[in-house]
C-alpha cells in the first residue's frame, strides 16, 4: 500500500515540519498543538538519517506493524488463537487502518498505545500483577501525551479492574481469593503511579525545552462560530481574514445559558455529522460478524466480564468523539475492537452453518471474501489519494525547477500550499482570505513574497469571490504556470510583477 499512495498531506506536513524544528533543536520554534510525542518520535526518526518524508510515513507505519502484537493477544485470549489470526489479518487488512499506517498522523501511534493499554489492562484483570499494571500506566501515559481527554478511559478502566470481582461470573468468580480486590487495588495503585510519574516527567521536559504546556485538553468547539469542515467559506475568513474575529455573539461562553444552549445545539450537530460519515471508517464486514457474536453465542460471549477493556475501546470514542468533536478519524480507534470481536463472530458464523450444512472449507471462503472486499477498498482509496496527490506533485516539480529552494511561496491555506511546499522543499506562508484581488498584491509586498498559488478546489469551496480570477487577470502578477487535478480544478502559479 505504501508502493501505491503513501500520500504526506495536509496536518501530516504540520507534523513534519514540527518534528523538523525538534531534531534541529528548534523546540521553542514548534507551534501550539504540535508538540507531543508523536512529534518526539517522528524527530528521532529524523535524527537517525531518514529522509523527512521517509520519517513521516515510517512514523506510521512501525507503530500500525506493532499494533498487531496487543490485537492478536487479545483476540487469543479472549477467544482462541483461530481469532487472533482472523483478528490480525483483519487489522493487516482494513482500508482505514492501511491509510493511516502510511500518511504521517499520529493515528497508528495512537491506536498501538490504546490497544496495548487495554491488553495490559485485561491482563490485570485476568492475573493482577506489578509487569501488567507498570506496561498498562506506561501505556496510558502514551494515549494521553497525544490526546489528553483518554485520561478519563484510564479512569474508566481502572474503576472497571477495581469492580472486576463483583462483576465476575459464577463460572469465574466462585471461589475467587477473599484478597482479590486487595490485590486488584495495588495493581490499579501502581498503574496510575507509573501513569503519573510517566506524564509528570514527559510534561516537565518539554516545559523546559519548548516552553508550552504539552497535556492540553482539545477543544471541541462547541460554542465555536464555525467549523472548517460544516462551514468552509466562513472558517477561512476567520482563520486566514486580516483583523478577522468572530462577532461577539456568535462565540458564547459555555457557562452562560445561551452557551450552553449553544453546546447542546453543537451535540446533536456533531452526532449527526459523525453518523453520515462512520460506514466509512467502519468499511469491512466485521461489524456485521461482531453483532453475529451477539446473536449467535448471545451476550455472555460479547458482554463477558473480561471483555469489558476492549468494550471500554469500542465505546469510549463513541461515546466522546462522536457527540463532542466533528473529526471522523478520532473514531478510528473502535476499529481495533471491532476486528477483535468480528473475527470471533466469523468463527461462530463458520461453526454454526457447517454444523447444519457440512459444506468444506466455509470458513477460508468467508475470509478470503472479506479481505477481497478489503483489498479493493484499499486499492480503491489509495489510487484516489494519488489521484489527489498528482496536482502538487506537478506543481512541486514546477517549483523545483524554476524557484530557488530558499524562495517562500504563498497560496491558499486548509492544507493547500502547505502540501505542495512539503513536496517542493519550499517555505510557505498561507495566503490572506480576501474578496479584493487587489489586497493579495498589499499582502505579498507586505512579507516579500513573490510566488503565489491559487487553488480552485480552495477557492470554491472557501473563497468564491476570487473566481473570477483564475479567467482573467490578477493585479500586480502574472500568470506563469497551470497545472489540473484529476476532476479538472486549476491550480495557477503567479510571479508578483513591478
Amino acid at each position: 500500500y505504501a508502493w501505491l499512495s503513501a500520500t504526506i498531506c495536509g496536518e501530516a506536513v504540520d507534523w513534519a515540519g514540527a518534528a523538523a524544528l525538534a531534531a534541529h533543536g528548534r523546540w521553542t520554534e514548534i507551534p501550539a498543538g504540535f508538540l507531543n510525542l508523536f512529534t518526539l518520535w517522528q524527530a528521532a526518526l529524523l535524527r537517525l538519517g531518514f529522509q523527512t518524508a521517509t520519517a513521516a510515513v515510517l512514523s506510521s507505519w512501525l507503530p500500525a506493524l506493532a499494533l498487531l502484537l496487543p490485537v492478536t493477544w487479545l483476540a487469543r485470549r479472549l477467544f482462541n488463537p483461530a481469532a487472533g489470526w482472523l483478528a490480525g489479518l483483519f487489522c493487516i487488512f482494513h482500508p482505514r487502518l492501511m491509510e493511516y499506517s502510511t500518511n504521517g498522523f499520529e493515528v497508528s501511534l495512537f491506536l498501538l498505545a490504546f490497544a496495548s493499554a487495554i491488553a495490559f489492562l485485561t491482563a490485570m484483570t485476568l492475573r493482577p500483577g506489578l509487569l501488567a499494571a507498570a506496561g498498562c500506566g506506561g501505556a496510558f501515559a502514551v494515549c494521553c501525551s497525544l490526546q489528553p481527554e483518554t485520561l478519563l478511559a484510564a479512569v474508566l478502566g481502572s474503576l472497571a479492574v477495581l469492580c472486576w470481582p463483583a462483576v465476575r461470573g459464577p463460572g469465574q468468580g466462585a471461589g475467587a481469593p477473599p484478597r482479590a480486590g486487595a490485590v486488584l487495588a495495588k495493581a490499579v495503585l501502581a498503574c496510575w503511579l507509573v501513569l503519573g510519574a510517566a506524564l509528570g516527567l514527559y510534561a516537565g521536559l518539554c516545559q523546559v525545552a519548548a516552553r508550552q504546556p504539552v497535556l492540553r485538553l482539545a477543544g471541541f468547539g462547541l460554542t465555536a462560530a464555525h467549523s472548517p469542515r460544516l462551514d468552509p467559506r466562513a472558517a477561512a475568513r476567520e482563520l486566514y481574514g486580516q483583523g478577522a474575529a468572530a462577532p461577539p455573539d456568535t462565540a458564547r461562553p459555555e457557562s452562560t445559558p445561551a452557551g450552553m444552549a449553544e453546546m447542546a445545539r453543537g451535540i446533536t450537530r456533531n452526532l449527526f455529522y459523525n453518523l453520515e460519515r462512520l460506514p466509512g471508517i467502519l468499511l469491512t464486514p466485521a461489524p456485521l460478524f461482531a453483532l453475529l457474536l451477539l446473536l449467535l453465542l448471545g451476550r455472555r460471549a460479547l458482554f463477558a466480564p473480561a471483555n469489558l477493556p476492549l468494550l471500554l475501546m469500542l465505546l469510549f470514542p463513541l461515546a466522546t468523539y462522536m457527540l463532542f468533536g466533528i473529526e471522523p478519524r478520532r473514531l478510528i480507534p473502535v476499529l481495533v475492537p471491532l476486528q477483535v470481536f468480528g473475527a470471533a463472530g466469523l468463527l461462530a458464523l463458520s461453526d454454526y452453518l457447517r454444523r447444519d450444512s457440512r459444506l468444506p472449507g466455509l470458513l477460508p471462503a468467508l475470509v478470503a471474501v472479506v479481505l477481497g472486499i478489503s483489498v479493493a477498498l484499499s486499492v480503491w482509496r489509495g489510487t484516489d489519494l494519488e489521484r489527489q496527490q498528482q496536482l502538487h506533485r506537478d506543481l512541486a516539480g514546477w517549483l523545483a525547477r524554476n524557484v530557488d529552494r530558499t524562495t517562500a511561496i504563498t497560496g491558499c491555506g486548509y492544507g493547500f500550499i502547505s502540501t505542495t511546499g512539503f513536496l517542493s522543499g519550499h517555505p510557505v506562508v498561507p495566503r490572506i482570505w480576501t474578496g479584493d484581488p487587489s489586497q493579495l498584491q498589499r499582502f505579498t509586498d507586505e512579507r516579500g513574497l513573490r510566488w503565489l498559488i491559487l487553488y480552485e478546489s480552495f477557492l470554491r469551496k472557501a473563497n468564491p469571490e476570487l473566481l473570477p480570477v483564475l479567467d482573467g487577470e490578477l493585479p500586480g502578477f502574472e500568470r506563469v504556470f497551470e497545472a489540473r487535478d484529476h476532476a479538472g480544478f486549476r491550480a495557477q502559479v503567479y510571479r508578483r510583477v513591478e
